[in-house]
């Protein structure tokens, strides 16, 4: 696979993970580590670590974007 493949793939599975909280939010899962242990299922710590920082990225990314609202101090969301 060429690079340009790589990156595509990367931005295409970044873009789904995306969708996957984005719908998650919508049937009504609001919490940082509950959208974690549903998009990434049963991690090791060290993996839920850099899981759940991912999935806060999301959340920030989807906020910016109007399509996130947060709640509680930051720690959950819903959808706008």
């Amino acid at each position: 696979m060429d690079r340009r493949a790589e990156i595509e793939e990367v931005i295409q599975h970044r873009m789904e993970r995306e969708e996957q909280i984005l719908g998650l939010l919508v049937e009504g899962v609001t919490g940082v580590d509950a959208l974690m242990t549903k998009a990434y299922g049963d991690v090791t710590d060290r993996l839920a670590f850099l899981a759940r920082h991912q999935v806060v990225a999301h959340l920030k990314k989807l906020e910016e974007e109007g399509r996130a609202v947060t709640i509680a101090g930051g720690l959950q969301y819903r959808p706008a």
